[in-house]
């Protein structure tokens, strides 16, 4: 195929605007494997091969690109994260990595200084399991910081929040208030007064009570982290939308980005489940868009978190007597939603995490599998952190898609033991079975939950270890992949899940030219240099839209 291009290249003229050569190119195209050049045609690659394929295509007014050896991969894709939350994070507290309650509140109380008054505060990234004495946070410390000012601060797993008396008053949560199906409402077991702690559901109603900020506050901060996001790499982001009321702002910055030529990576924007009614009437439909901003599937909640306990488990938490987590949406809710979706040509994208909600989703989508071959996107799972391995089977021979995060390993591997036990855990995030039944996996990071670095997220499937080297020989190793596989779920596998692997995922003659160049052989070097490989170049549409300066 190689020697073919080149004769088509020369034989027709086709004029050539940048060459890459000198270089090992994975391409991630099972039938091309490795090769050293790459020919450019506008923001297409109108060649792959070895460095001599291409030397009489070297001449005057061709840009040539020598990567001294360095490795070529196509253009990451991370197929879950919430663009907007991971924007707007960086205009609040961010409490990640936060070691004790008082460093929590310290960061409050100096944000608090600064917010004019009637304003709200918000946070991201606590985490009571890593403080040292693990108190359980309540709105009266909050109230001690910042009485005057409403706060909320999501957890790291973005499926429960921490807020003061003041924001508790503003949205309308008192001692009578009921907790909304699928949400839970901490409350003082002695009074029934709400303590300040709002999960699920009833996180996710609240927030829809607090102002959003303004077109041109959200298009910056947007511009800002698709900016972060190309600059380690990624060129495909898939938009995991959490709310309805958020959605045609986001989408409509997304749009003003896109006629500015300010959009520099590829965006898939789900669609919101609690705007599924109005979707459909408007007749959107999943696919709708171009190589740019696509529409994608409906993005419905089975269950909660594992880290804030409502994953809906087969068993229960072993810390708590009979609970087994949440139906944040019920299965008949679930299921008529799902249908809905699918007859209006919707594909459904369902949040599934423990093992009780991902058998319940995939018997569901069974009950729908009549409408797949309509729909413009395969039907996924996003998450399945905890699948039950006699459902694998099903899975792959479906087609269905689960969505991974391999970085909600190191996350995880510390604290979950505590509430699931050795057993489960064994079970927990197992990518090396998943591929291995033939399902088709795309890797994501559900930023800002986790870090959307891919390289970081290659390490943690390939090693099961946090960024320390802990623990030694990985956490139940058997279920470690190799980095051509976590590389191919950043590419090929991510392209898979939006069906768009006909023009990119991989590096082929007629797919957009969108690659990475890599300080490092992640491919041959031992897995700890992958933590010390830095992105040395993003080429986007065949333009070089990020270069690292030496």
């Amino acid at each position: 195929m190689f020697s073919e291009m080149r004769r088509r290249c020369i034989e027709l003229k086709l004029p050539v605007d940048l060459i890459l050569r000198n270089g090992a190119v994975h391409t991630m195209d099972r039938e091309l494997s490795l090769a050293e050049a790459i020919a450019v045609r506008g923001s297409r690659i109108l060649a792959v091969g070895s460095n001599s394929d291409f030397s009489t295509l070297l001449k005057a007014g061709v840009r040539t690109l020598d990567l001294g050896g360095r490795v070529v991969v196509p253009g990451f894709i991370d197929s879950h994260l919430h663009i907007l939350d991971t924007a707007l994070l960086w205009r609040g507290v961010n409490l990640t990595g936060t070691l004790s309650l008082q460093e929590v509140l310290h960061r409050v109380r100096e944000e608090a200084s600064q917010v004019a008054h009637g304003n709200w505060i918000m946070g991201w990234g606590w985490n009571q399991h890593s403080w040292a004495d693990r108190e359980t946070p309540t709105k009266g410390h909050l109230d001690a910081v910042c009485p005057d000012k409403p706060v909320l601060l999501r957890r790291e797993d973005g499926h429960s929040a921490w807020l003061n008396s003041l924001a508790l008053e503003q949205i309308g949560v008192k001692e009578s208030t009921p907790a909304p199906p699928g949400g839970l409402i901490a409350r003082d077991p002695s009074t029934g007064e709400p303590t300040g702690i709002l999960y699920d559901t009833a996180l996710f109603e609240s927030q829809k009570k607090i102002p959003m900020p303004d077109q041109r506050t959200l298009q910056e901060s947007i511009r800002q982290t698709v900016g972060d996001c190309v600059r380690l790499g990624l060129t495909g982001l898939h938009d995991a939308t959490w709310l309805g009321g958020t959605f045609p702002e986001s989408l409509k910055a997304f749009q003003a980005l896109r006629s500015r030529g300010e959009l520099e990576a590829r965006i898939l924007a789900m669609l919101p489940g609690d705007a599924l009614d109005e979707i459909v009437r408007l007749g959107f439909h999943t696919g709708f868009g171009d190589e740019l901003l696509r529409l994608g599937p409906i993005k419905l909640f089975a269950d909660g978190s594992l880290c804030s306990q409502t994953a809906l488990l087969c068993e229960p938490y072993i810390d708590q007597m009979e609970y087994r987590g949440l139906e944040v949406m019920s299965r008949d809710d679930l299921r008529q939603r799902i249908g809905k979706a699918v007859q209006s040509g919707i594909s459904a994208a369902v949040h599934a995490i423990g093992d009780c909600a991902i058998g319940d989703t995939i018997r569901i989508f069974e009950e729908f599998a009549g409408y797949g071959e309509s729909l413009s996107m395969p039907l996924r799972i996003e998450h399945a952190s905890l699948i039950e391995p006699s459902l694998r089977a099903r899975v792959a021979m479906a087609g269905w898609v689960i969505t991974a995060q391999p970085l909600h390993i190191p996350g995880d591997l510390e604290t979950i033991g505590m509430t699931l036990g050795e057993k489960r855990c064994s079970r927990l995030y197992a990518l090396r079975e998943n591929l291995d039944a033939g399902i088709h996996m795309a890797f994501g990071s559900d930023s800002p939950v986790a870090d959307k670095d891919p390289l970081k997220g290659i390490f943690a499937a390939v090693t099961r270890q946090n960024l320390n080297g802990y623990p030694e020989g990985g956490w139940h190793p058997k279920q470690c992949i190799t980095v051509e596989e976590a590389v191919w779920c950043y590419t090929m596998g991510s392209a898979i899940a939006s069906r768009e692997s006909h023009f990119k995922g991989s590096l082929t003659p007629g797919k957009a030219a969108d690659m990475v160049v890599l300080s490092k052989d992640i491919f041959q070097d031992e897995p700890s240099a992958i933590l010390e490989t830095q992105v040395d170049m993003t080429i986007f549409d065949g333009r070089i839209v990020w270069a690292r300066e030496e």
